[in-house]
């Protein structure tokens, strides 16, 4: 959208405002004016944003413009907010006296204030600010009878208060309790009082913050002074007053406000402190708004020459001289109209003007400059003098200016703290200001605010220069400090240190002089004084001798000579001499230590000697560590990234590569020339400035930004940082994923934030009450919450709410991460092909037939087995083992060869089912010696399952009735979300019979769905168990419930031991889902492997869910470890077929074809008792019952 759609779009919104102004008349009701000021706060935010755009587009002078239009905008929205704030206090004044004249009608005070509305409780209100506003609220609406006002209490309630005073109240309802009563008891439980001893504690341990205004540390005080009890034992008299004076005074900040408090009168009250306070603090902020004030008038203007004056070229500054005319005193009285007398400016009085004891150099008075001078001597001196009037600038000036370099000529220096920033400057007692260039103001790295200036300057070539503004610095010499104007010039020139510092400093001159003789020494003149430290030879340390501390039990070692090439021994013996001779290494006959040597050839042909000594003497130092800054300390002071920026660029200038100046070639350009203005830079860590982090969350990635932030309110950044979300980190919620990046900037910026207190910025509000240090965590709170709140109650922070459009920098890190590196990751075929293979990889009773033959142990049973032997030796019953086709049985369990035990181990664990319920599976199907303790090996040592261990039971609670029957009681619950889903947990608590449905929803009719599905399938249960889930306490959900005769039973709010069969299923879900989800398949494959090894682990009696719950057991992938067995079931000899035919008779068939209703032909095979195979003697087979056939004597074709 360009500038001029922006510009039609902003005139709407003006006319917008017109429109709604013209509409705000006396006859408005009240909430007319709340939808006026809803609408015009709307039109505001409108306004904004497209105020932004255009600012983006537009540059120059039309920004001044911009500004101008903005502020007319913002007036007519004030004025508009102030006309709706008169009229509703007028409409609230009708209604306080329609109450006062009416009490005795009741329904007239009601129809005057029927059209008011109650906010309900708000989430981030104190419970005491929401009685306050019910109470004023019933008062308008003339309600006082007590019933009514404990329904309306009622009605105003959030659901979660709605539901706690029930609860408090059980068994009686609130409606049967007084209305106070319910207030007191709502309070106590919100806003519990803490004992007086630690309020007290707390008023007196309250001092004003540093960027904390009076009123508002007075507003405190009184806050923190309620619950006090500030009263005398003997005579209760209320001493509240006098606490709040003395802790008032003690806590400011300000000294100088401090020291005239105490000279009040005795008798004076709190409210006459504060008042004296607030007066001398406006006070002292506008006395500095004044002394930092440009001036800005325009009709005290030095008319220019025609000609300029060159009389004294040292000077570096020579305004031009006044016109000669001589100036009436009525015309110097009309000039000053309106002004001070004093200063000749408008924008305050004379009695308050800073230069009331400033003597006047014209005239030699008191009390006003030379600006303003009546005195005959202004004209002469202006006449006889090229000197320049200096007091103040004013605007249309011109100077003459001498700004080129000089190398040659003797420069008189000082170095001076600007903004205690230690600079060096040129003394110049020709020039009349003090002036930098703008490169040297940028290097000063200060941020004070640059004003628009008139002034105009001109070398004595003739050229004219227009200083980019001026502003106002601190500067400080030795013990001397002032405020200064310091010019800046968009040129490279000189820093001139002028005549308006040299008058308000003492300066060394002594000491300048010697500053300007050492910094004119030449090279030379340096060298040749300092000729024995310039030399090309290695230098040494005199008089030191280095010194390695060893561990107290080290022992000397000698480590032998490693063997040298014949080549590059001469080169070895040339270099040892060498260094020999320059006395860096001292031959020895002998010694206690020895270092191998290692040769590294030099790029020149010549040797490098280095010592191997992590063999020997390494070994034996005792460490000294130091802390050495790590990478990220580096970068933090840093703007990264230019790298990325200028590729475009950087490619142009390649050997080779063609110069094609391209849109991205363009892009590239401008961001390099916003990058060099950009004044967003980083800044040094500051202990002393208090410290904000932001933190973001995008789709894609996480954003932080670290700060500080400066009394001016600015913020400056310290370090970035930003990473991409992880693949599981992907699937969080939105607040999940802000969280993280909470967590994650507080670890990533530790050093930093750690053991002292800084503020925490998000754009989430909801996080701003989870995280906040000074309220408890809501109750039900996902466990991820829980683990950061636990992690971030370490740390000492408040946390902020930032709109998102105020969030820029951790907003735009979040969505541009830095990606992390590539790591292989098998993609999604791979993974199914490996899981196909292993699962053609399975163990059958053949396989261990063939191992257990060559399995060392097993063989020797076998063998034993087959000859005849006593197997009592092997440490066996002779009728424990038995052997069946090839395999070994201890009793009805396979042993199973070594070499197939892992695989047996894997198969077992198929859904990571935990110690326990491995061994009871285990047990029913398989055997070897310590098989129980390699089952628990394997658990220890697997990942999952050590990382999903539950903690370690509770105190036994009361358990529930034992169920006699399946499906007798049912307890149901919900768990996730996982990977985005909800799972629909039921268990039935006699047989441990589990049913898993994954869902995206949690409604009351899904619930109905599924249980109606299930009691389809295994009938309708006696009793169902559940929390107090919505979907779980509905009317439609009771009223199923009701009409299929089933008992509902509700667990108590906030104990899920109540319902522990579901929460232990859930628990259970939960963790094995978790622990197979690198595994293949999607979640309904996971869910069946699941519950199929679930429903089939035995419990302690040896009777599974399938038994239990179905009366048999159903067949596993581990019943292919047994022999198919033989049918035992006797055949029934008493039924006898009353027909039967054998092969080669001649029967007719039954046709059901349209054709005849017989067909012939002969039968070719009986199959089974009643079934026959008959050939047609059209060649078809045909197979038929019994009862299909009869036999026939005709043996033609038909």
């Amino acid at each position: 959208m360009d500038a001029a759609q922006l510009k039609a779009k902003r005139g709407t919104v003006k006319a917008l405002l017109t429109k709604t102004r013209d509409r705000i008349t006396e006859e408005c009701t009240l909430q007319q004016l709340e939808v006026y000021e809803q609408n015009v706060e709307g039109y505001r935010t409108r306004y904004d944003n497209i105020q932004d755009e255009l600012d983006e587009l537009i540059t120059g002078d039309e920004r001044e413009a911009q500004d101008d239009y903005r502020f007319d905008i913002y007036e007519s929205i004030t004025g508009i907010k102030v006309q709706i704030l008169d009229y509703k206090n007028k409409l609230l004044g009708t209604f306080a006296s329609n109450l006062r004249t009416n009490t005795s009608s009741p329904g007239t005070q009601l129809s005057t204030t029927s059209n008011l509305t109650f906010v309900p409780y708000q989430k981030d209100e104190t419970f005491t600010n929401f009685i306050k506003r019910l109470e004023t609220f019933m008062i308008l609406k003339g309600n006082t009878d007590n019933k009514l006002k404990v329904y309306i209490l009622l009605h105003a309630l959030s659901p979660h208060m709605h539901e706690k005073l029930y609860n408090m109240c059980a068994p009686e309802e609130p409606i049967t309790k007084d209305y106070d009563v319910l207030v007191e008891m709502l309070k106590d439980y919100f806003e519990p009082r803490p004992s007086v001893w630690s309020l007290q504690n707390r008023f007196i341990c309250r001092t004003q913050e540093p960027n904390e205004s009076i009123f508002e540390y007075a507003t405190e005080l009184k806050k923190l002074s309620q619950h006090c009890n500030f009263t005398c034992e003997k005579c209760k008299h209320c001493t509240a007053n006098a606490f709040l004076t003395l802790q008032f005074i003690r806590g400011l900040q300000d000294t100088d406000i401090r020291i005239q408090l105490l000279q009040e009168k005795n008798d004076a009250t709190f409210q006459e402190f504060i008042n004296k306070a607030v007066t001398v603090e406006f006070s002292k902020s506008e006395n500095q708004v004044m002394s930092t004030t440009v001036p800005t008038s325009t009709s005290f203007n030095v008319q220019p020459t025609s000609h300029q004056v060159k009389e004294n070229h040292n000077s570096n500054y020579m305004r031009k001289p006044p016109n000669s005319k001589l100036e009436t005193n009525d015309g110097y009285f009309s000039k000053l109209a309106g002004k001070c007398y004093r200063c000749g400016q408008e924008n305050h009085k004379a009695n308050v003007c800073k230069f009331r004891s400033e003597f006047c150099r014209k005239c030699n008075k008191l009390g006003h400059i030379g600006r303003v001078c009546m005195s005959q001597a202004r004209v002469a001196n202006y006449r006889k003098s090229h000197q320049v009037d200096d007091e103040l600038p004013i605007q249309n000036e011109e100077y003459e200016v001498n700004l080129l370099h000089n190398a040659k000529s003797d420069k008189f220096m000082v170095n001076i703290h600007i903004e205690d920033r230690q600079f060096c400057m040129e003394v110049d007692t020709g020039a009349a200001l003090s002036s930098i260039s703008y490169a040297d103001y940028k290097a000063l790295n200060i941020d004070n605010k640059i004003f628009k200036t008139n002034v105009q300057m001109k070398t004595y070539t003739g050229e004219t220069i227009k200083p980019k503004g001026v502003c106002f610095v601190t500067c400080r010499y030795k013990r001397q400090t002032f405020v200064g104007k310091l010019y800046i010039i968009n040129q490279d020139v000189d820093p001139i240190f002028g005549r308006d510092w040299i008058r308000e400093i003492s300066l060394d001159w002594a000491e300048i002089k010697l500053l300007k003789s050492e910094e004119n020494l030449q090279l030379e003149e340096i060298l040749k004084m300092y000729e024995d430290v310039f030399t090309d030879k290695i230098g040494t340390i005199p008089n030191e001798k280095g010194c390695l501390i060893l561990k107290p039990d080290a022992t000397p070692i000698f480590f032998k000579p490693r063997p040298v090439p014949y080549s590059r021994k001469e080169k070895i013996e040339k270099e040892l001499d060498r260094l020999e001779k320059d006395g860096i290494l001292t031959k020895v006959e002998h010694s206690d230590w020895g270092t191998p040597i290692v040769p590294i050839d030099k790029p020149n042909g010549d040797i490098r000697i280095c010592a191997d000594y992590k063999v020997t003497l390494n070994k034996c130092i005792q460490d000294m560590n130091y802390p050495i800054p790590r990478i990220d300390d580096i970068f933090a002071q840093m703007n990264g990234d230019l790298a990325s920026i200028l590729h475009p660029l950087n490619q142009l200038l390649r050997k080779g590569w063609k110069f094609t100046w391209t849109g991205e070639c363009e892009r590239s350009f401008n961001k390099v020339k916003e990058e060099i203005c950009n004044e967003n830079v980083l800044v040094h860590y500051n202990p002393d400035l208090p410290v904000t982090l932001a933190t973001d969350a995008s789709p894609i990635g996480l954003g932080a930004v670290l700060s500080h932030r400066y009394p001016d309110g600015s913020d400056r950044p310290i370090a970035f940082a930003s990473r991409a979300l992880t693949i599981c980190e992907k699937n969080y919620s939105q607040i999940d994923k802000e969280a993280t990046a909470i967590y994650w900037g507080i670890k990533k910026f530790f050093q930093y934030v750690y053991g002292r207190k800084f503020i925490l910025i998000t754009d989430n509000k909801p996080l701003t009450t989870i995280f906040n240090p000074y309220k408890s965590l809501p109750a039900l709170s996902a466990t991820r919450m829980l683990h950061y709140a636990l992690f971030l109650s370490g740390f000492d922070y408040t946390i902020e709410y930032k709109r998102t459009s105020e969030h820029g920098n951790a907003d735009y890190l979040s969505r541009f991460p830095q990606e992390p590196p590539d790591v292989h990751v098998p993609d999604q075929i791979y993974r199914f092909q490996a899981n196909q293979i292993g699962t053609l990889n399975t163990i059958t009773h053949q396989t261990i037939k063939q191992e257990t033959k060559v399995d060392p142990n097993l063989s020797v049973i076998l063998d034993a087995l087959e000859t005849g032997k006593c197997l009592k030796s092997l440490g066996y019953e002779n009728t424990e083992i038995t052997l069946q086709d090839g395999c070994l049985l201890k009793g009805t369990r396979v042993m199973i060869p070594a070499t197939l035990r892992s695989n047996i181990l894997q198969e077992l664990h198929t859904g990571h089912l935990g110690m326990v319920k491995m061994k009871a599976l285990g047990r029913s199907y398989c055997y070897w010696q310590n098989m129980d303790r390699d089952i628990e090996e394997m658990v220890r040592k697997c990942k999952y399952c050590c990382e999903k261990q539950n903690n370690p039971p509770k105190v036994q609670s009361h358990p529930w009735e034992p169920t006699r029957e399946p499906w007798q009681r049912v307890h149901i619950d919900f768990a996730g979300p996982v990977n985005g889903l909800f799972y629909f947990i039921i268990v039935d608590t006699f047989s441990k019979w589990v049913e898993v449905i994954p869902t995206k929803t949690t409604t009351t009719d899904f619930c109905i769905k599924e249980l109606r599905r299930l009691f389809t399938n295994f009938g309708i249960c006696l009793v169902l168990v559940s929390d107090n889930g919505p979907q779980f306490t509905s009317h439609v959900f009771k009223n199923f419930l009701n009409s299929n005769g089933v008992i509902h039973k509700l667990s108590p709010a906030f104990h899920p031991a109540s319902n522990g069969q579901a929460e232990r299923s859930v628990q259970t879900i939960k963790n094995h889902l978790h622990c197979m989800a690198d595994e293949p398949g999607d979640i309904n494959l996971k869910i069946s492997r699941l519950l199929m090894q679930l429903r089939k682990v035995p419990n302690a009696e040896g009777m599974s869910p399938y038994m239990l719950m179905l009366g048999r057991d159903v067949r596993t992938r581990l019943d292919i470890l047994m022999k198919p067995a033989v049918s035992l079931v006797p055949e029934n000899k008493s039924y006898k077929v009353s027909r039967s035919f054998h092969e080669g008779d001649r029967v007719q068939v039954r046709n059901y074809t349209r054709e005849s209703k017989w067909k012939f032909g002969n039968v070719k095979r009986k199959e089974g008792a009643v079934h026959y195979w008959i050939l047609l003697d059209d060649g078809r087979l045909w197979r038929r019952h019994v009862d299909q056939m009869r036999p026939t004597h005709y043996g033609g074709e038909g």
